[in-house]
């Protein structure tokens, strides 16, 4: 189960009030990109997305934008892939290592009143 979703409220009710976490996606978020994906993914299904959709919306861009630049052989789009630096998406500003490793901040979260919130950092 993922941590930060619905389920963990569900089950837990009042006791999971104050569990502090970390996520890298909420449908809270102040980030232009997040509240974007929010609006168009509520649109299209009728619900908040959860974080698997916007890793996913975030995958499929990174991969559009490496299709775009590097044309469609895999080889150059796994190489541009690698040279990717400050991709703003859904879950954050990502960058890649040279492993192909993502680089990303975390939000910060605190279960209150029944709800994930972003806390200071």
């Amino acid at each position: 189960m993922l941590i930060a979703s619905g389920a963990l409220i569900d089950l837990g009710g009042d006791a999971v009030n104050g569990i502090k976490l970390t996520a890298y996606f909420s449908e809270n978020s102040d980030s232009a990109k997040s509240q974007e994906f929010v609006t168009a993914y509520q649109e299209e299904y009728g619900e908040v997305p959860g974080t698997y959709a916007a890793y996913a919306y975030d995958a499929a861009l990174i991969v559009m934008d490496a299709i775009e630049n590097a044309g469609e052989d895999r080889a150059a789009i796994r190489d541009y892939m690698s040279t990717v630096e400050g991709f703003e998406g859904a879950t954050g500003t990502a960058t890649f290592d040279e492993n192909g490793d993502v680089i990303k901040a975390p939000l910060r979260m605190e279960i209150q009143d029944g709800k994930y919130t972003i806390v200071e950092k």
